[in-house]
């Protein structure tokens, strides 16, 4: 979830990098053809603090977004600049903008940048300061006005809008390409994890129900039975036994439920410890290691069920349905899957399972 929310904080920053440098480059245009039109001073001021801001010459104000300078376009006052000095380039490589959709910002900034050459060129003709370098702009019969105009609305000038905004389009694609590829890669890892901690939910919510029967068993109501041995005095030693029988068989449940709760928290511990791992090495796992991991949650809930089972068969005891069936087992196998198990949940410990396995093909049944 983290990593979801940390993805999308990153995008939305990216994205309102980009459309500073795309407003900027819109700012210049208007307030450069604006000052070509009128000859008014205060949209060539205008013109070169949106440069400056931009390069981190000029403090950046605290709200400089996108309706900024349109707030200006009638007031002769510049607004109030109180933020940090910083350009759009240095802002675009803290953010931590891949290098190949930074390299396109960039690019559309250098483009930028080559484009306020030809509109110095405007601004020095409107106000009658061009250099000899200027004329080659100039058309035979126009005046320095009409150069000017022609020059900010040419086809030369949209062509090197066209370079600046291609750029800032295959980044804005490229930045919804990866960011889709990051949520669709958590969402998986997500999913997973959201199946494991409903599999391990809905466990220990059976094994509470479990203890809490088994523990309204042992529970017994020691002062009824005082008060039948006193109604029937004849009856006081026979009660006094079954008394102590019971609590002999109370204790024995205690045992019971005691060692049951010690033998869940072994394929409870395997869960866990797998999910864990699954966690944290969910960007470099390999398929063969899933699987393993996988297996392992399966064998451990299906231990789990087969415990559940022999608690539920374990109720019949007092209704003497219990029919012992001895079976054969093979002890060199169940040795060998405790060993395991104990090696998957005791990982400060180092068992040498060849070793185990080699001393279990030396045992012999005895009957």
């Amino acid at each position: 979830m983290q990593t979801l929310i940390a993805s999308g904080e990153n995008r939305h920053k990216s994205y309102f990098l980009a459309d500073e440098l795309r407003q900027s480059s819109d700012d210049l245009t208007r307030l450069v053809r604006t000052f070509a039109v009128t000859g008014n001073q205060r949209f060539k001021q205008q013109f070169w603090e949106v440069l400056a801001i931009r390069n981190g010459k000029s403090p950046r104000p605290q709200a400089y977004n996108q309706i900024f300078w349109d707030m200006f376009a009638i007031k002769d006052k510049l607004p109030s600049l109180d933020g940090e000095n910083i350009p759009l380039r240095d802002m675009m490589v803290k953010q931590g903008i891949a290098d190949d959709e930074l390299a396109l910002l960039q690019q559309a900034q250098q483009q930028s940048d080559a484009l306020v050459t030809i509109e110095e060129v405007a601004m020095r003709a409107v106000t009658n300061r061009m250099t000899a370098a200027d004329e080659k702009y100039r058309k035979p019969g126009e005046s320095n006005q009409e150069m000017a105009v022609r020059i900010l609305h040419g086809a030369e000038y949209h062509q090197a809008k066209v370079a600046i905004m291609g750029p800032i389009q295959m980044f804005l694609k490229k930045l919804n390409e990866r960011t889709e590829a990051e949520y669709q890669g958590s969402a998986k890892d997500t999913q997973i994890l959201f199946i494991l901690c409903v599999v391990f939910t809905v466990l220990s919510f059976i094994l509470a129900i479990i203890i809490m029967i088994l523990g309204r068993r042992i529970s017994i109501d020691e002062d009824a039975i005082l008060e039948k041995s006193r109604a029937e005095a004849n009856k006081a030693k026979f009660l006094r036994e079954a008394l102590e029988k019971e609590k002999e068989y109370n204790s024995l449940q205690r045992e019971f439920i005691s060692m049951v709760s010690h033998e869940f928290r072994t394929p409870l511990t395997i869960i866990d410890g797998s999910a864990q791992r699954l966690k944290r090495r969910k960007q470099t796992i390999t398929p063969d290691e899933l699987e393993k991991r996988s297996d392992k949650i399966r064998v451990a809930v299906d231990g789990m069920v087969m415990l559940m089972e022999k608690l539920l068969f374990s109720g019949r005891l007092d209704e003497g349905k219990i029919e012992f069936s001895p079976q054969a087992h093979d002890l060199k196998a169940i040795i060998a899957t405790s060993c395991d198990h104990q090696a998957e949940i005791s990982l400060n410990h180092d068992f040498c399972m060849d070793l185990v396995h080699r001393r279990i093909h030396r045992i012999h049944i005895v009957c």
